[in-house]
């Protein structure tokens, strides 16, 4: 989340302050368009998407890296948080070629 409002932040570094007498917003290039719209799309990644494409064995590793227990008197299962993980960290562990390889990066 502290990554998501910081690429926001820097997105919006060059626009001024609006005045209440303007009505008009500043103008984007068609360039700081597209970046935008780039950085949008992947800050809306949803890692635990990625990480359901994984292979059974590499998605336990990883995700015994990032569980927590839900309540200490609790029978059920501990939460696995996948959003501290980077989702294009994930895409690149699936886009390994062999499965060896993928346990390998977990």
């Amino acid at each position: 989340d502290e990554d998501r409002e910081l690429a926001l932040m820097a997105l919006h570094a060059g626009e001024k302050d609006k005045k209440k007498d303007k009505k008009t917003g500043p103008e984007l290039s068609e360039t700081a368009k597209n970046i935008a719209a780039q950085t949008i799309q992947i800050l809306n990644k949803d890692p635990a998407e990625i990480a359901a494409q994984l292979p059974v064995e590499v998605k336990e590793i990883l995700a015994r890296t990032v569980s927590v227990p839900v309540a200490t008197e609790s029978n059920e299962p501990p939460e696995v948080r996948w959003g501290k993980f980077d989702a294009d960290v994930l895409e690149q562990v699936l886009a390994l070629e062999s499965e060896d390889q993928q346990v390998a990066a977990a």
